[in-house]
């Protein structure tokens, strides 16, 4: 073997990417590829959705938050795809504005499902233009901050001296703030969730909600810590890893449950064990009447 030739005095040596693992760099395309299948998860739902809803005639009004809920997961888990692509000025403004959107757009529903069963339960009944309204200002301000962020500081890529490659020029810092909105809306609903845990209507939904809340907020912290700690060029995997996990944990447990249980329930809003009981003092006064819950999308085949 013999020694690598010494630098002349002052001048620093060139970086390799492969001898200097630690060296920093935000880039693209270096997350496992694990997201496609939740993509196409998301597609074959809602095309199953669609098919079963053309055949019936279900009340289509309740599908708003439904399909909403499945938006936001989709862009979170293509977002989460982007982030493998090689690095442009198009693919980083998607990982700028996607992130918050997708998660805005999610927990922005979970929190009018929230207000909706609260308001059921008082024995208002939020109609679906309202929960609509509701929704679009929780989306629209999300969609007011990563728009002013891509005007005041357009995406770009940039070159690291002694690194091969180009990279995105955002921090995982400005990726964080542009998520505080989001934080904001996740804690509303865990807050809604925990206080009207014992709200029956809607075949108990705001315990999947709750329980929702429960598993993603551990992640949250998890892919937030890890990208504190790790080295620069970690970082985007444990955004991708965030959008990922968390899409594919709301799916599994605000859908795949309740599709299971179709053959065990009812048709008017509740669990069969809890037909003879009250759905709280102000909606049995009102006779138990039952409303077709937004996430429920498969009642039509019960």
């Amino acid at each position: 073997m013999h020694s690598p030739a010494a630098n002349p005095p002052g001048v620093r040596p060139v970086q390799n990417l492969e001898d200097h693992p630690e060296s920093p760099s935000f880039a693209t395309g270096s997350t496992p590829a694990a997201n496609p299948p939740d993509i196409l998860l998301f597609v074959l739902h809602q095309v199953f959705v669609l098919c079963k809803t053309w055949k019936t005639t279900p009340s289509r009004r309740h599908l708003l938050l439904g399909q909403m809920l499945l938006l936001g997961l989709f862009i979170c888990a293509a977002v989460s795809a982007v982030i493998l692509l090689e690095p442009s000025p198009l693919t980083c403004s998607v990982i700028r504005m996607g992130t918050g959107l997708g998660y805005a757009i999610v927990f922005s529903t979970l929190l009018v499902k929230c207000v909706f069963l609260i308001s059921l339960n008082t024995g208002v009944y939020l109609p679906a233009p309202y929960q609509a309204l509701l929704l679009f200002f929780a989306v629209t301000t999300q969609l007011v901050i990563g728009t002013q962020w891509l005007l005041n500081d357009p995406a770009e890529i940039s070159d690291i001296p002694g690194i091969q490659g180009t990279f995105c020029s955002t921090s995982f810092s400005h990726i964080l703030l542009s998520l505080v909105y989001s934080m904001f809306l996740m804690i509303a609903v865990t807050v809604l969730a925990i206080r009207s845990r014992n709200i029956r209507d809607n075949y108990r939904e705001i315990t999947f909600i709750g329980l929702a809340l429960y598993c993603v907020i551990p992640v949250w912290m998890g892919w937030i810590c890890s990208g504190i700690i790790v080295f620069e060029k970690n970082k985007d995997a444990c955004v991708s890893f965030g959008l990922s996990v968390t899409a594919i944990l709301i799916f599994l447990i605000m859908f795949m449950p309740k599709s299971r249980q179709l053959a065990a329930m009812g048709k008017e809003g509740m669990y069969l064990e809890d037909k003879d009981e009250k759905y709280s003092t102000v909606s049995g006064a009102m006779g138990g009447v039952g409303a077709s819950p937004s996430f429920f999308l498969l009642l039509c085949i019960a």
